[in-house]
């Protein structure tokens, strides 16, 4: 990683990574990385960048014979993504410790799995639950704990939609039956406490709208939901403290992160309003206060103005108000369209600098497989830049 980062020249431009949490990424990132999202340490300013009509020998490079500076790596944050599907898939697990819940999340899963099996490997089961339905079923994917999730919603809209029409296609179905009330009851009641992770989990994996900065206020959010539903479930109590138990497990540790707090107060739709502790609050302030005096000092290192009275004689209290200062004002201001930054500028650098970095790796990952999708049998001879152009195009055809 740091060699790409020389050749392609943004070693110093690289405020984070965004990785799963792989051994061999924690490991890398232990031994080298960084702990901040600054990089005022490093020489933005007071080298000169490199010229970029100078050839770089990567040979070189790699072989170490080149005079290869000290090693290092920018700050890595976790995917939210990753780490959320792991709460929703793993952590729920431990649940069925809860023996009237792990006899009805199995025997209701199994039918259900059955179905979506049967709908796989069956062209004319396929057709039957199409014609009896007027649509085929959502079958889960294995790779996405999202697509489960969708499944059963589809599920229960089936149901909801026309119950005897379902309860056909399962008396078609061999080896099935028609669900219980019990499983019915706990079908709706396991999609009710999955719906706030699956809805963070799909904002934190959004296209737009999605930056560091929605870290905390998304799990926050996720935390509140599903603690107004605790002590009204009848079959999926169970269920919900594992998966408030999780969160805290892998998320609760970024409330102490200075980077993310400040990330999350810079985007004006959340600024602090998405607190509910008042130290948290506070302590939110006094950082926005830390970091914009560091900005300006760093900006213009002169020293204010001296102001002395010609009339000394006088006794007279020089005492002033504190005059509200960017911050206060920005915190106070009800506007939350991003575009409001400008009226705070040194608000928009400090957004820019801690919202730069994103907090899942699934846009690259869509990238990928969309370069699989030029990449094909028919396409091996593509230039790289052929194929780099390629993959921007499919990647950017809205915007055309």
């Amino acid at each position: 990683m740091n060699v790409c980062f020389s050749v392609v020249r943004i070693k110093n431009k690289t405020c984070a990574i965004t990785t799963d949490g792989a051994t061999n990424y924690v490991k890398a990132f232990q031994t080298f990385g960084r702990t901040g999202l600054d990089n005022d340490d490093q020489n933005e300013d007071g080298e000169e960048e490199a010229d970029p009509e100078t050839p770089i020998d990567l040979a070189e490079i790699l072989d170490g014979s080149a005079d290869n500076p000290e090693v290092w790596l920018p700050k890595n944050i976790r995917c939210a993504a990753h780490t959320l599907s792991l709460v929703a898939k793993k952590d729920s697990r431990k649940a069925e410790h809860d023996r009237d819940y792990k006899r009805l999340s199995r025997a209701l899963f199994a039918q259900l799995q059955g179905l979506w099996n049967l709908q796989a490997r069956s062209t004319q089961k396929s057709d039957d639950i199409l014609e009896i339905l007027g649509s085929k079923l959502i079958i889960p994917n294995e790779t996405r704990w999202n697509s489960f999730y969708d499944a059963l919603v589809d599920v229960q809209t089936k149901i909801q939609k026309n119950p005897e029409a379902f309860w056909q296609v399962l008396e078609r179905m061999p080896g099935l039956r028609k669900l219980r009330d019990d499983e019915l009851l706990f079908l709706n009641e396991y999609i009710n406490v999955m719906r706030p992770v699956a809805q963070g989990l799909d904002r934190l994996q959004g296209e737009t709208d999605v930056s560091l900065g929605y870290l905390l206020p998304t799990i926050s959010s996720i935390k509140k939901k599903l603690d107004r539903m605790s002590g009204e479930l009848q079959h999926c109590q169970p269920l919900l403290e594992s998966l408030l138990q999780g969160i805290r497990t892998r998320f609760d540790h970024l409330y102490d992160d200075d980077d993310y707090l400040l990330a999350a107060c810079t985007i004006p739709k959340f600024k602090t309003m998405w607190m509910d502790d008042h130290g948290m609050k506070e302590r939110s302030r006094r950082l926005l206060k830390q970091v914009e005096q560091r900005l300006l000092s760093t900006k213009d290192g002169n020293e204010p103005a001296v102001v002395t009275r010609q009339n000394s004689f006088f006794e007279i209290n020089d005492e002033e108000e504190e005059e509200e200062g960017e911050v206060d004002s920005f915190l106070k201001s009800k506007d939350t369209d991003l575009k409001s930054l400008k009226k705070w500028p040194n608000m928009e650098k400090l957004f820019r600098k801690y919202n730069t970095a994103l907090p899942s790796s699934a846009s690259v990952e869509r990238m990928f497989s969309k370069g699989s999708l030029v990449f094909q049998t028919k396409r091996h001879s593509l230039l790289d830049s052929n194929f780099e152009i390629h993959v921007f195009m499919k990647s950017n055809v809205s915007l055309f």
